[in-house]
């Protein structure tokens, strides 16, 4: 009985990350193959990437 309270917990905290990464994931981008060489540059991308994904929830409240 706990065993399927924890694992309900579980799924629903995993549900609410796979939506946040699908959401990132609409700058395409970060989801296709990224051939830059410039230093720091794939962090500042998915920074940015992050960055608009939690614009775009904020205009939606």
């Amino acid at each position: 009985m706990i065993e399927t309270v924890i694992n309900r917990g579980i799924s629903s905290l995993r549900v609410e990350v796979d939506h946040h990464s699908s959401g990132i994931k609409r700058c395409q981008i970060v989801v296709q193959k990224f051939r830059n060489q410039v230093e720091g540059f794939v962090d500042d991308v998915m920074q940015t990437a992050c960055g608009l994904h939690n614009v775009r929830l904020e205009l939606q409240r």
